[in-house]
């Protein structure tokens, strides 16, 4: 991107929400690797991280509460990939 165009965009917005039904098939996929299906875990494996934090800290919660802290946490995995970008780490 040229950096006269970065000034465009001013604010980046990063949501998550909460019964996330890709945090639900994330949280679900087995530690193995192994995949029930060809979309979901392709579409969610970006987050991985998150569920590797959420099981080492909360492995021993009820799934729904792992799912919840998995959502949040997916949120930050998202805001540290934004930072992978130069111009928004510029623009901080």
């Amino acid at each position: 991107m040229p950096k006269d165009q970065t000034k465009l965009v001013q604010e980046i917005v990063v949501i998550g929400h909460s019964c996330c039904g890709g945090i639900k098939g994330l949280m679900s996929t087995p530690d193995n690797g192994t995949t029930a299906s060809e979309f979901i875990e392709d579409w969610v494996k970006i987050c991985l991280a998150a569920k590797t934090k959420v099981k080492a800290e909360s492995g021993d919660s009820k799934f729904s509460d792992q799912c919840t802290k998995c959502e949040k946490a997916a949120v930050n995995v998202s805001l540290g990939n934004l930072l992978t970008y130069p111009f928004v780490r510029e623009g901080l």
